[in-house]
């Protein structure tokens, strides 16, 4: 039997809201079946013992990040997205609207739903506004009276089952057990399903990128997969990429947040994390094992790396491979020599480990990036533009031929 898609979802998440006008067309361009699944995002929040409102927690450079990722993946997909001045909005009673709903009808309830909060900006916590939608839908027998005490139920049935299954966020999208979260993750779920999520064709309203900067750090599992295809990036793109070295601990540490922010997430995310780096190395055709001490202190190779100055990418990449395809010890000074050998370089190449004017280097390195915005690796900057991730590996090749993607510069590093 083939097994539906079941798209779990909140109408208060605007990442929800931007996968609910592409599922459908996965559904059908794969032959599944999709399942529309309401839950209570709140009611996950409290089961994973995180903040009801997740943006308010974040630091300036991460949160003007998400904004401007969130418009990009609306501009990209030619999706309109306006964020409400009071979002987020209740949507227990939007939600228990669409459950006491005939299933049939539910899509096209769905759609004006997040249609008035996202595109029209209207508090759908206000049971005149659900009437409204509820009657333009032409659903005009649930729009009157009190929803019964039952669909209260169903609602928590819902959402109870979505924490049962693992999910810690939306959107969430289940085939069979395998867990895809977030709207990025859509093309991903379609090739598993035999499919092409088809490439937007954006406008190219910008010259060309003379370069892209990326910003990284040996410690970090997403920027080993990132490196693993720069060489064929510059190929594909056709524009240089340049390295460039700081320190993740320390960037973290400045941030105001904890050294490795991966350990304080939920037990559920944190296994999802897992999965998903699995699924991209998959995805590049590259090797990946978590190795046996993680993090690993990273300070005396990325002097090193830094010292080098542009020529750093073959080492880097050793270092890479070293700690993430063969589990060794890349703070030890006897395996950085046999790397530096194995790749061509200098024994004296090592000195910058532990000499004080690349330590102070590499410290000046990490707070010039984060006067720039940067908040984690792998960052990639297109002149006054910031993309965060390896998945989004698809933004800076648009952002490099032309595209005039939004968000810039974070306001804090113009002051």
């Amino acid at each position: 039997m083939t097994k539906p898609l079941e798209f779990f979802f909140d109408y208060t998440c605007p990442y929800a809201y931007l996968a609910s006008t592409q599922i459908e067309g996965v559904a059908l361009r794969t032959g599944r079946e999709l399942q529309w699944r309401p839950m209570l995002l709140g009611g996950v929040f409290r089961a994973r013992e995180v903040p009801q409102v997740l943006f308010k927690t974040l630091s300036p450079s991460k949160a003007h990040h998400n904004f401007a990722d969130m418009h990009r993946w609306a501009d990209y997909w030619n999706v309109p997205l306006e964020m409400p001045s009071g979002h987020p909005f209740r949507s227990v009673e939007a939600l228990r609207a669409t459950l006491a709903s005939p299933v049939e009808r539910r899509p096209a309830l769905i759609h004006a739903m997040y249609r008035a909060y996202w595109v029209d900006q209207r508090d759908i916590s206000e049971r005149s506004v659900i009437r409204d939608v509820l009657n333009s839908v032409g659903l005009h027998d649930v729009s009157e009276g009190p929803f019964p005490d039952t669909i209260k139920e169903d609602l928590k049935k819902e959402t109870d089952e979505a924490i049962q299954r693992g999910v810690f966020g939306a959107p969430a999208t289940f085939i069979g057990d395998e867990l895809y979260w977030g709207q990025d993750r859509l093309p991903m779920l379609e090739r598993r399903l035999g499919g092409k999520f088809p490439l937007p064709e954006v406008p190219l309203d910008r010259a060309p990128a003379k370069e892209v900067e990326f910003f990284f750090d040996v410690s970090s599992p997403f920027a080993y997969l990132a490196s693993t295809q720069i060489e064929r990036w510059e190929r594909e793109w056709g524009v240089p990429i340049r390295w460039r070295p700081l320190f993740l601990g320390g960037l973290f540490t400045s941030l105001g947040g904890p050294p490795v922010p991966l350990k304080t997430f939920s037990d559920a995310k944190r296994e999802w994390i897992g999965e998903d780096i699995q699924r991209w190395a998959t995805h590049w055709k590259v090797p990946f094992s978590w190795p046996t001490t993680f993090p690993r202190m990273t300070v005396r190779p990325m002097r090193m790396l830094l010292a080098l100055g542009d020529g750093c990418a073959p080492l880097a990449l050793r270092i890479f491979k070293a700690y993430w395809e063969e589990d060794r010890d890349i703070a030890s000074t006897d395996v950085l020599r046999e790397l530096v050998r194995e790749v061509g370089l200098p024994d004296s190449t090592l000195q910058a480990a532990a000499d004080p004017q690349w330590k102070d280097a590499l410290k000046e390195a990490t707070e010039s990036a984060k006067q720039l915005g940067v908040f984690g690796v792998p960052t990639f900057r297109i002149g006054d533009h910031l993309i965060w991730g390896q998945d989004r590996a698809e933004f800076v090749r648009a952002a490099a031929r032309g595209w005039a993607l939004p968000g810039g510069t974070p306001a804090h590093s113009r002051q």
